[in-house]
């Protein structure tokens, strides 16, 4: 069994021990000043607190664990389930898609005159990892001889400001983009327009404005899709790890996941089969992420591992070593980290 001896004594620790507190609580109540405490009607509450609170635990474990049977069997086991969920983090809606494309055509014929080149999209979306619930990058590449991004940058809120769409909820200023925010079929869906501006005309370094900091840095995005290209089966462990961190409220940026996910395939021996594969990946991002370093491919200055504190680190492979043994030690467990 799996979960029935867990929440057995789960409950009979929970209820047993509340069961002799208030005993211990009470007996003050029911005694005279010259009697004293009992220790052993005190641990008599706690054994029928315990058996009590050990066989409802039991009853619980044993439904769940007959449940997850039945959940994997008719799914068909462990790769039909891992399956399962990438199809559910898939996101094949068009519809942001269509909007990126229709903002790219006017931004492009707004200010032409401007950009060194036509808008691009980049991030998840070029890199096809991108899944539901995920944001659209399009990058507005200014030329070197352009006015620089801060005064560049309220003009071009001010012309989305501007735009006509029954879909669009609100236009926000952020720190290195403007975000539009669509809301289709209940949810919100958003659209990050990243000023840039050329180092060189020719090239294709950039630099980036933080409205917060009111700096620039350099980057490439050309540079960074180029170190992040991705096989297939990469592809699937990315997006089901991005989901994944959502339902289980970790801290991981998206950016991190895709570079550990290209060195773990690099430097392990991954096995056969998409479950496996994501279990070796789990282990790595476990058993490297307090001591990975990882630079940013386009700005050597810039230590994206460090984005995360040594406490989230050891919180992060803390968790991924009990998933990993967890799942190993009973593969229906996939389901207490997976949505079904």
């Amino acid at each position: 069994m799996n979960k029935a001896p867990k929440y057995a004594l789960t409950g009979a620790l929970a209820v047993g021990l509340g069961n002799a507190l208030y005993n211990a609580i009470q007996q003050p109540n029911n005694q005279n000043s010259e009697q004293k405490f009992d220790w052993i009607e005190c641990f008599a509450a706690f054994c029928k607190g315990a058996l009590v609170g050990g066989a409802a635990g039991f009853a619980i474990g044993y439904v769940r664990d007959n449940e997850m049977t039945s959940i994997l069997s008719s799914i068909g086991g462990l790769d039909r389930v891992v399956e399962n969920v990438l199809e559910e983090y898939s996101d094949t809606c068009t519809f942001l898609e269509r909007k990126a494309e229709k903002i790219q055509r006017l931004l492009y014929a707004e200010f032409q005159e401007e950009l060194n080149k036509y808008p691009t999209i980049n991030g998840s979306a070029e890199r096809d990892t991108a899944i539901v619930g995920s944001d659209i990058d399009i990058q507005l590449k200014l030329k070197k001889e352009a006015v620089f991004i801060d005064e560049m940058k309220p003009l071009i809120m001010d012309f989305l400001i501007g735009l006509k769409d029954r879909h669009l909820e609100k236009i926000r200023d952020q720190e290195y983009s403007i975000g539009l925010f669509f809301r289709y079929k209940g949810e919100v869906k958003r659209i990050d327009v990243v000023p840039t501006r050329a180092v060189y005309n020719d090239k294709d370094q950039v630099y980036i404005y933080s409205s917060v900091s009111k700096k620039i840095r350099k980057t490439n995005p050309v540079k960074q899709s180029q170190a992040l290209r991705f096989t297939e089966k990469q592809r699937k462990i990315i997006k089901i790890l991005k989901g994944w961190k959502k339902e289980n409220n970790l801290k991981l940026p998206s950016v991190l996941i895709e570079h550990l996910v290209k060195r773990a395939f690099s430097e392990l021996r991954i096995s056969r089969g998409l479950s496996n594969s994501l279990l070796d990946v789990l282990e790595y991002i476990a058993s490297r992420i307090k001591s990975i370093r990882i630079v940013d491919p386009a700005n050597s200055n810039n230590i994206i591992s460090n984005c995360l504190t040594l406490q989230e680190k050891k919180e992060i492979s803390n968790f991924c070593f009990q998933m990993v043994n967890s799942i190993k030690r009973d593969e229906r467990n996939i389901l207490d980290y997976f949505k079904i």
